[in-house]
Order: C-alpha cells, then sequence, then structure tokens
C-alpha cells in the first residue's frame, strides 16, 4: 500500500485506545505501509473482522484519561491500537509477532493487540482485527508510544518527607487495585494530601480511575509511553518505576503519602527486579500483599522476606473473607497485619501504617 494523508474526517471515525494515551489524537496524520516487523508500542490502525471474547474498548477520543468510553465493538469498527504483549491465568500468553502480521488479536480493553499463543478465555475465540497499517505523524514517522514518555528522570530523585506505600499481589485479580483504593481512601479520609500510580501492567485506565477523586494526582506506566510492561526486562522495568515515582514527587507536597501499585504478582520478573532494587526498598515505608489463597499468601511472605520487606500488610480477596482470615493468622502468624479492603476504610488503616500526621 501506498502512504495515505489523514484527515480529521478520518479521525472522527475511530476509537482512540487508552493504551495511546501518550500520543495526541492530532499526532496521526499518515497511514504507513504495514511491511516491516512491529514493535511493543508501535501505533496501528485496525478493523474488527471478528467479535470474540473482546467485545469491548476504552475510547479516549473527546476526553483525556482517567476519562474514557467504553465502547462496544462491531464488525468494521476502526480502532487506534497499539502491540503490546500480556500473560495471565485467564487469558493465557500474547506476544508481539515477529513479522507482519495481516490478522492480529485485540487482547485488552485498553486495546493492545499481538497474537495469541494460547487462548484459555471461557473457551471463546479471540477478537480479530486486520491491520490497515502503521500511524505516522506528519513528516511520516511512526508514532510509537515508547517515544511519547514525559521528560522524567529514570534516576531515583530525593522523596524529601513524602512516604511510599507499595501494593503488590500473588497475581493478577488478587485484590491489588481495591486495596490501593481502601488505603487511597483512608489516608484521604484522615486528611492527608494522596498521589497514587500503577506502575507495572498492561494497559487498562479503568484499573487508575478507581484512584480518583480521593488522589490528589494520579499517573501510570500508559502516560509514560509504556503500553505492557509483560517482556519489559528488569532493567527497563526498573527505570520506568523511578520514572513514574519521581513523576509523583513532581506532583505532591513533601508531607504526601504515595501509593504506588505493581500488576501481574510477585513472580513476574520485572515486579520482583522492582522490588529488589536497593532504592526502592530502603524508600519504600510499607509494602501491602494481596493474595487470593493462603498458599500463594504464605509464598508471597518468604518472597518478600527474601527481598528484605521483613512484615508486609497482607490484604486481598483472601483477607476479605472470615474463613480467609482464620486460614491466614494458623498458617502465615498469629499477629499478621491484614486489612478488609471490602468494608468501607476507617482510621484504622492510619494506624496500621503508622502515618499519622
Amino acid at each position: 500500500m501506498n502512504t495515505k494523508t489523514i484527515t480529521p474526517e478520518d479521525r472522527l471515525r475511530w476509537i482512540k485506545s487508552t493504551a495511546s494515551a501518550a500520543i495526541r489524537f492530532e499526532a496521526a496524520q499518515s497511514l504507513l505501509p504495514y511491511e516491516r516487523a512491529p514493535k511493543p508500542g508501535d501505533s496501528v490502525l485496525v478493523r474488527v473482522t471478528r467479535l470474540g471474547h473482546m467485545r469491548v474498548v476504552e475510547n479516549l477520543r473527546g476526553c483525556e484519561r482517567p476519562n474514557y468510553c467504553p465502547r462496544e465493538l462491531i464488525l468494521g469498527s476502526l480502532l487506534w491500537a497499539v502491540f503490546g504483549s500480556r500473560c495471565g491465568i485467564r487469558l493465557g500468553k500474547v506476544n508481539v509477532p515477529d513479522f507482519a502480521a495481516s490478522t492480529v488479536h485485540l487482547h485488552a480493553q485498553g486495546g493492545l493487540v499481538g497474537i495469541m499463543e494460547h487462548h484459555v478465555v471461557e473457551n471463546r475465540p479471540p477478537t480479530e482485527v486486520e491491520v490497515l497499517g502503521y500511524l505516522g505523524d506528519a513528516q511520516q514517522r511512526p508514532l510509537n508510544t515508547r517515544l511519547f514518555a514525559p521528560d522524567f528522570s529514570d534516576s531515583p530523585q530525593d522523596p524529601g518527607n513524602r512516604r511510599f506505600i507499595v501494593v503488590v499481589g500473588s497475581d493478577t485479580d488478587a485484590g491489588k487495585t481495591q486495596a490501593c483504593r481502601a488505603i487511597i481512601t483512608s489516608l484521604f479520609k484522615a486528611g492527608r494530601e494522596v498521589v497514587a500510580a500503577k506502575a507495572t501492567g498492561v494497559a487498562f485506565a479503568q484499573d487508575v480511575a478507581q484512584f480518583y477523586p480521593q488522589a490528589h494526582y494520579v499517573t501510570d506506566f500508559v502516560n509514560h509511553g509504556v503500553e505492557s510492561t509483560i517482556g519489559l526486562g528488569a532493567e527497563p522495568a526498573v527505570r520506568l518505576f523511578h520514572r513514574v515515582r519521581n513523576d509523583l514527587i513532581a506532583n505532591s507536597g513533601d508531607d504526601a503519602v504515595c501509593v504506588i501499585e505493581l500488576a501481574d504478582g510477585i513472580i513476574n520478573p520485572e515486579t520482583r527486579a522492582i522490588l529488589a532494587d536497593p532504592t526502592v526498598r530502603d524508600s519504600t515505608s510499607r509494602v501491602v500483599f494481596a493474595s487470593a489463597g493462603v498458599m500463594a499468601a504464605m509464598t508471597g511472605a518468604s518472597i518478600l522476606r527474601e527481598l528484605g520487606y521483613a512484615r508486609p500488610i497482607f490484604s486481598g480477596r483472601l483477607f476479605n473473607s472470615g474463613v480467609g482470615r482464620e486460614q491466614a493468622v494458623e498458617h502465615i502468624s498469629p499477629d499478621v497485619l491484614f486489612f478488609n479492603s471490602g468494608i468501607e476504610p476507617d482510621a484504622d488503616l492510619i494506624r496500621m501504617f503508622e502515618l499519622d500526621p
């Protein structure tokens, strides 16, 4: 295909995915030939050709994050998508193809596409899209989200008097985001300035939207140009964490509490690398571990001890259950620290985190 000039009228027909949030909508000025193998973060225009398990995407057109409109897909829907990887128990494994595959799979509501190697979502087929071309700027340069990161250092900066709470979990859907929201809400009720971020994961604006309105400022890895941290690598993940952390420092007062969620589970290589970083460990006031089961909680506690976090606070689906809490007390420790993120948070969380003003 030849390069095509994109008009404002063309863009009005598109859904702009939240994975592309780092790039302004108007930046898409050209549609480039889809001939080379894609790279993570590459922006593409796709057309839905088969509806499968993914039938709704987060649409940014006409608004800014965290505001977005869930948009139901139909055959023929045109979407600004982004190539990115994913891995999870329910979904399986998704990779960015090493060739210019004409048909790829939409695998995240944030608008990520790739090739599903294993698909296990309720035995439903994946949603297929046809790649129409790479999106480029007015100079016909490809629009890759990773080229649009805001200008923050990836070296750790002095946090001043800010306190950092890092929330990690046993796996996806363990209750990490709900735990973050409970912490943010309790600190907000106590009159503390709270800022929040999701530093790793897969593009999904619905998660960070839950941090509003109690958090005074919210950011995430997508705002820093990264569509997915799956397979990003240990060193790049640590540098990304510090960029996100420095973003929170720049947008908060000296006495703020910074809550940072790490997605994907503690056995994820990128998550482990961040937690093992000495600067992260030394500047973290508390670590919260969200778990859906007692065995996962026991394993998580062991891994955190090895990484230098002696006494985490527990939360998640396990600790939202009375039976789960009894099992935790029996098998982890009689004096295990935990909170129930499924109920309205109160001042007890302030005392638990030792963050009294």
